[in-house]
This record gives structure tokens, C-alpha cells and sequence, in this order.
């Protein structure tokens, strides 16, 4: 039986996150932009306990953080996940409550399998490396091959 969690998300420090942090939603909207999880680094996460609800959780990461969790107080633009039953749901933590975000936000396993996947610019170091490391006879072959080839 797997338990009920949750994650504090919070977003990456650097130039282009900080323009976001403590947006409110609505502001966030007005100016064109969205909820983009690729911006947020996962910050904690821990068993849901029975009775737990956003604002409790709201409360605890503003009053008495847990020793373990290595981010700011929880504050507006940062992001509350919750899984329960299988389910997935993503909170904006808003000015004033919440925003549900589930539909908007790529999932976080999703967003994570992107991440792990090679970018187009190491794909292409990948297959420089490989053309290079091929012995001079063979890219003299394909070179002739590919003259034979255009010549038809």
C-alpha cells in the first residue's frame, strides 16, 4: 500500500526564474506567461499526514519549517504537489488561498523524463564525437559513396 505525499516546488534561482518569483497568478496570466514546472526545483517531500490540507501545510512551512527542508518560507509562486490515491495535483500557492494548476502544469514525472532526455546540442556533440573517433578510411568511404551517390 503506497501512502499519500506530498512536495514543496519552488523555483530555481537564477535570471530567468526571477522575474516569477512572487508573481500571483493573475499577474503571471496578464503578462502571458504560465505555470512552467521546468522553472521549479523540487524542494521536500513528505508522507501526507490525516488531516493535512493546503493551508496546515501553508502554516507549517511558513512557522516551523521541518530541519530538513532546504528552501524559503512557502510563499506566493511556489508550488504545492499532492498525490494521493495515484492521483497528481499541483496547487499555485496564490496572494490570497490557492490555485489549482493540475491541468495547466506538464506533470512532474513527465517534466522530470524531459529533463533526463539529451538535448539536440548534446545529441549533435554525441555524433560529432562518434564521426570523429570513426577511422579516416571509413569517412573517406562514406564521402565517396555519398559523391557516387549525388553523381547518379
Amino acid at each position: 500500500m503506497s501512502c499519500d505525499i506530498y512536495e514543496i516546488w519552488q523555483l530555481r534561482s537564477g535570471s530567468d526564474t526571477v522575474q516569477r518569483l512572487f508573481m500571483c497568478y493573475d499577474y503571471l496570466l496578464r503578462h502571458g506567461q504560465q505555470v512552467d514546472l521546468s522553472l521549479y526545483e523540487q524542494k521536500y517531500r513528505d508522507r501526507l499526514n490525516p488531516g493535512d490540507t493546503l493551508d496546515s501545510i501553508y502554516d507549517r512551512f511558513n512557522l516551523n519549517h521541518p530541519k530538513d527542508f532546504q528552501g524559503h518560507s512557502l510563499s506566493v509562486s511556489d508550488l504545492i504537489v499532492e498525490r494521493k490515491a495515484g492521483n497528481v495535483s499541483i496547487f499555485y500557492v496564490d496572494s490570497f488561498g490557492f490555485k489549482d494548476v493540475t491541468h495547466e502544469v506538464q506533470s512532474p514525472e513527465v517534466m522530470m523524463a524531459e529533463q533526463r532526455k539529451p538535448s539536440i546540442r548534446q545529441r549533435l556533440a554525441k555524433a560529432q564525437q562518434v564521426q570523429r573517433e570513426k577511422p579516416a578510411v571509413q569517412r573517406e568511404q562514406a564521402k565517396e559513396k555519398k559523391r557516387d551517390t549525388m553523381e547518379l
